[in-house]
């Protein structure tokens, strides 16, 4: 037993005692590793879908100015 996490050492000693055990262990191990790589995969598709952030300067779309007051700044050489 050369390992030094507690978690290896567990499944080995419940493979020792019962076959099944540790059978068991490692499809737990294994799901949980497709879990993340599942979860890591979506969050990355669900940020590539986001629209980009508004340019540095310019307001974004849910700035409280009305078409209007836009239409007075673009006039004046505001933006």
């Amino acid at each position: 037993m050369s390992s030094t996490s507690w978690f290896p050492l567990a499944v080995e000693v419940a493979a020792r005692s019962n076959p099944v055990a540790g059978i068991i262990g490692v499809v737990v191990g294994v799901l949980v590793v497709i879990g993340l790589i599942t979860a890591f995969a979506v969050g990355h598709r669900r940020k590539a879908d986001e629209p980009p952030p508004p340019p540095p300067g310019q307001p974004g779309q849910d700035s409280w100015s009305t078409p209007e007051q836009r239409a007075d700044e673009e006039q004046r050489g505001e933006r």
